[in-house]
């Protein structure tokens, strides 16, 4: 401070020279203006249930709801024809006490929901509109992505290419569309950000955060020694062709015929699980196959060994991030941001995708090893603590709204 109330800033490579206004003030280590706050906006589809988008999003609102430089809001996308009872959404966000306003819709897109965005936005005097979702921001930058508006438009990217399906296809092109008019764009991961350059993105709006669960009760006796009873390796996903629950189930068929001692915790729902279920019981793996739905976290993690993943691409995934801070060894496929995850043989085991050989075999090692997966369990522990603390991830959200806040 050097009398005119300015503050020097890094910002990647960049320095920037914040001139602050004479009522502002400035406290060391937190970097946050006393006075007014930034209205943060965050703008999703509510389908009803949360996976990990959802879940990070609400890990996001629950961290700024917890400092006095920000206030949050949820504007909630609700597409009446793709859910059936109360919203598991719409319940977890009024837990975690922030205002939620929803925008009930019969169509997949509409001008009236529209309006109805801009005018939240205008009455509530949002600073800044966080979009997740296809279907979220290019409704978002339709309401509020105009020069009338005020309010600053941000994003964070969960995931492109998931299918190929003609459907998913469209609605990855729409969000790239849209993403191109806004303020700023959060990704996950180097492999994303990858992609945002390849489709020509402005890279300067471009914004690297790791993502930072907020988990809590860490089971430190997951280290205290073996679990009793068999080897239990668990699959936490949503049943759908991205997931790949086909090449666990493969394995599991190799283990079985081989009169292994595994068995399989398929937790999640899905468009998929039937067709996952009725596998199960065709192949006759009901044995070593559970399927109970959705599972508590906490339940889930004590009740398995090692989690494994099989995707075709993936970002980064909250499975992997929750199984890395209850010290659960994560067996994946390689696929998208997990190879910045996992380091092969210290932090996890990675393997190639699509080889049911190659996923048994590495079950089988880890069964039979205890001793390894309490080592891969720890060292992944430890680098969560490292790279994925939800309080880090928080002070990056707020350092990249105070720009966007910032910025003309």
């Amino acid at each position: 401070d050097d009398g005119n109330r300015r503050r020097l800033f890094v910002h990647g490579t960049a320095v920037i020279l914040l001139e602050m206004a004479p009522d502002c003030q400035y406290e060391s280590g937190e970097e946050m203006y006393a006075g007014k706050s930034i209205h943060v906006g965050i703008l999703v589809q509510d389908t009803g249930e949360v996976y990990g988008a959802e879940r990070a999003t609400l890990d996001l609102a629950r961290g700024l709801g917890g400092h006095p430089g920000f206030r949050v809001s949820f504007i909630l996308i609700d597409e009446q024809r793709l859910r059936n009872g109360e919203s598991i959404l719409r319940r977890a966000i009024r837990d975690l006490g922030h205002p939620v306003e929803t925008c009930a819709t019969r169509l997949r897109f509409s001008l009236a929901l529209v309006r109805r965005i801009r005018r939240i936005v205008g009455e509530q005097k949002i600073d800044i509109l966080h979009c997740t979702g296809a279907k979220a921001s290019f409704h978002g930058y339709l309401a509020a992505g105009r020069a009338s508006s005020t309010a600053k438009l941000s994003s964070t990217v969960h995931g492109w290419g998931v299918s190929r399906s003609l459907k998913s296809r469209f609605y990855d092109f729409l969000e790239r569309w849209s993403l191109r008019k806004f303020d700023g764009v959060v990704v996950l991961s180097r492999f994303y950000e990858g992609l945002l350059r390849e489709y020509g993105f402005e890279m300067e709006k471009a914004h690297l955060i790791r993502p930072g669960p907020f988990v809590t009760g860490f089971p430190e006796k997951r280290f205290a020694g073996v679990r009793p009873g068999p080897c239990v390796a668990g699959m936490a996903a949503r049943f759908s062709p991205e997931k790949n629950h086909d090449l666990l189930l493969d394995a599991a068929g190799i283990l079985a015929g081989q009169g292994a001692g595994l068995r399989f915790l398929l937790a999640g729902d899905g468009a998929q699980r039937k067709r996952i279920a009725d596998r199960v019981r065709v192949e006759g793996l009901t044995d070593c196959v559970e399927m109970p739905g959705f599972v508590d976290r906490g339940d889930f993690f004590d009740r398995v060994d090692l989690l494994v993943l099989c995707s075709v691409v993936e970002n980064q995934p909250y499975a992997i991030l929750e199984a890395m801070a209850y010290g659960v060894p994560v067996l994946t496929t390689v696929a998208g941001g997990v190879v910045e995850m996992v380091e092969d043989g210290e932090t996890g085991v990675l393997i190639e995708p699509n080889s049911a050989e190659a996923l048994a075999a590495a079950l089988a090692l880890l069964r039979d090893n205890p001793a390894e997966r309490e080592r891969l369990g720890r060292q992944a522990r430890d680098y969560f603590d490292e790279t994925y603390r939800h309080d880090r991830c928080i002070d990056q959200y707020m350092n990249y709204y105070r720009h966007l806040a910032g910025s003309t």
